[in-house]
């Protein structure tokens, strides 16, 4: 099978696991939730598969209204991308709105330089390398605390979607056990 058509079928996979977790809706930040899933050899976002428009939410319900296509989200392809620079098996990352995470790498947007918020897509890049100068690989869970009009959230990273779902649900079921 063609890698672009594997690589949109398991990001489908995903998104429809997702969407289908009984609490999804209540993951979904302001910003809405994107899933990304690179190529092997991926050297730019049109080597990028995402949800075109996002996943987003309306009534409890979480649902996206457009097929998985390459170049669709610019901003979790350079997460994706700048992830696979520092190691080549993460190739899929997800965003979901913020909950307490034990364990995750927690990045302060406050201490970025102000170069790197003003160049397009330097904050992905930023978020990246600070979190392997601190700690020596890329953290699978980032917890971004956000900032003045950035909104917090968390972005989980894996070798492929459907791995990186199930553990943003296996998180969340965790997160909600701790608040019973």
């Amino acid at each position: 099978m063609d890698e672009r058509i594997k690589v949109l079928k398991e990001l489908k996979q995903a998104a429809d696991l997702f969407i289908k977790y009984e609490s999804a809706a209540e993951l979904i930040p302001e910003i809405r939730t994107n899933i990304a899933y690179a190529l092997p050899d991926a050297r730019s976002v049109n080597d990028v598969a995402a949800i075109p428009g996002r996943i987003t939410q309306a009534f409890g319900k979480a649902f996206y209204c457009m097929e998985p296509a390459f170049g669709a989200s610019d901003h979790m392809a350079r997460l994706v991308l700048t992830a696979m620079r520092y190691d080549k098996t993460l190739r899929s990352a997800m965003n979901v709105k913020l909950f307490e995470v034990e364990g995750a790498y927690r990045f302060d947007r406050s201490k970025e330089p102000e170069e790197s918020r003003e160049k397009e897509g330097g904050t992905m890049g930023f978020i990246i390398s600070t979190a392997v100068k601190e700690t020596g690989s890329v953290p699978k869970v980032i917890v971004d605390m956000g900032d003045w009009g950035k909104e917090p959230g968390i972005y989980v990273l894996g070798s492929g979607p459907v791995e990186v779902v199930k553990t943003t649900i296996e998180l969340h079921e965790r997160f909600k056990k701790t608040k019973r």
